[in-house]
């Protein structure tokens, strides 16, 4: 395996997607610069999804933005718009300190169901018992 981080490789994917997707950089800043005149700091989650659940347009990929490109959008940001730096609160990437992955899965295939009957038998007590 490479001495890579996790962060590494999720940056090698996004600057491949970014290279085929200029319009999503573009419509990041453009909601960003807009978000801007009526906030001091914002989400870039918030960036994502107004693109992801507003904007038809079409990414090429099974899933239209890797949630996994969110902290690089955001610094991107910073860097293209010093006056607004900061406006996005940035978080260690996680991923700095992960390994790299052998293979870089960017989307979970669904291949039936899942076991999560734990899961499914608590947020049932949760129903039934109702607010603690």
């Amino acid at each position: 395996m490479s001495d890579k981080t996790r962060a590494e490789q999720i940056f090698a994917a996004f600057k491949v997607f970014h290279a085929k997707n200029p319009t999503i950089w573009e419509l990041f800043d453009s909601f960003a610069v807009e978000a801007s005149a009526r906030f001091s700091h914002y989400s870039s989650n918030a960036i994502f999804e107004r693109i992801r659940w507003h904007v038809n347009i079409k990414t090429g990929e099974e899933v239209k933005l890797s949630n996994n490109f969110r902290p690089y959008y955001a610094r991107m940001f910073h860097l293209a718009r010093p006056d607004l730096n900061g406006f996005f609160r940035n978080r260690k990437l996680r991923s700095l300190d992960a390994r790299a992955s052998a293979v870089d899965m960017q989307v979970f295939i669904d291949e039936g169901p899942v076991a999560e009957e734990w899961l499914e038998a608590g947020l049932r007590d949760l129903i039934d018992v109702g607010p603690v």
